[in-house]
């Protein structure tokens, strides 16, 4: 067992993983950037704001993690390693009514990395509880450049078993399972897939179960901040437009475009320029656009 304080552990995040069975080509990881970046969104939210940086983090065998208390909440964080492959950072959030889980688990094989999130509501921590959740999975190709984005928010479920030592399993069954059911596959409230098709563009589903709002199209990914990751822009999200046109992008913005994301990143980005510069995309024309009411 070794003690390191929370300041070192996030200093050297990616060796203190190693330490505890993760591969170490972790470190020649073509998404690496992005498991840090996640990491470090880990460390900022604001409930772990509130936890002093040089507290002792306890590492040991497969498993780094420290307990504080706070206010009255009560904060418990584990980083494991699943196999050397995979690993998870969970904060599980306590306090007098509510319980708030927050996961990142990272796959070094399969390149994703999926956030697990759940708030859990009691009266009483024997008796029924209600319970909501949501999965946010980034999928990223051999160079590291993001190909998927999917957002599922689920419907509030009861736990009628109670919270007991297993809680953390218990809150996120859905999550951690739904792959695995027909029933919560497709009992969501929302589910954004957006998948990339070109440099700038991919294709958008968006399936608000609750209101019936069905969307489909391709559209333009948001480019002020690089085009590793994909990003929505807040006017499609926002309104979901029944008219979207994408113009082809000459040859000399393709280049601006691409040269304008680090260095590090263009040549992974330059296989999705293919056909960028002919490319052009009309809603009123494309058989598979949708935006409708389903009941």
């Amino acid at each position: 067992m070794i003690l390191v304080s929370l300041e070192e552990l996030k200093t050297n995040i990616v060796d203190n993983i190693i330490s505890i069975g993760v591969d170490s080509k972790i470190k020649e990881c073509t998404f690496l950037d992005s498991i840090i970046e996640e990491i470090d969104e880990v460390f900022t939210t604001e409930d772990f704001k509130k936890i002093d940086k040089y507290i002792n983090c306890i590492l040991d065998k497969d498993t780094i993690s420290f307990n504080i208390k706070n206010d009255g909440i009560r904060n418990e964080v584990v980083i494991k390693v699943l196999n050397k492959s995979e690993f998870l950072i969970n904060i599980s959030t306590i306090g007098e009514k509510t319980i708030k889980i927050y996961e990142k688990v990272v796959n070094l094989n399969n390149r994703t990395i999926t956030t697990n999130q759940a708030i859990c509501k009691y009266k009483d921590i024997e008796e029924e509880q209600n319970n909501t959740s949501m999965v946010i999975e980034k999928v990223y190709d051999e160079d590291g450049i993001m190909t998927d984005y999917i957002v599922i928010r689920f419907k509030p479920n009861s736990i009628v078993s109670g919270i007991n030592q297993n809680y953390k399993d218990v809150i996120l069954h859905i999550p951690h399972n739904y792959k695995e059911s027909d029933f919560w596959k497709n009992n969501y409230f929302s589910k954004i897939v957006l998948s990339r098709l070109y440099l700038d563009v991919a294709s958008l589903k968006i399936d608000y179960k609750e209101s019936g709002m069905f969307y489909s199209s391709s559209v333009k990914l948001e480019t002020s901040i690089g085009l590793r990751d994909m990003i929505l822009p807040n006017e499609v999200k926002v309104s979901l437009p029944k008219d979207y046109i994408i113009e082809p992008l000459p040859e000399d913005e393709i280049e601006n475009l691409l040269f304008s994301n680090e260095e590090k990143h263009r040549n992974g980005l330059k296989k999705y320029i293919k056909d960028r510069s002919s490319y052009y995309y009309n809603s009123k024309s494309d058989p598979n656009f949708k935006h409708e009411i389903r009941r």
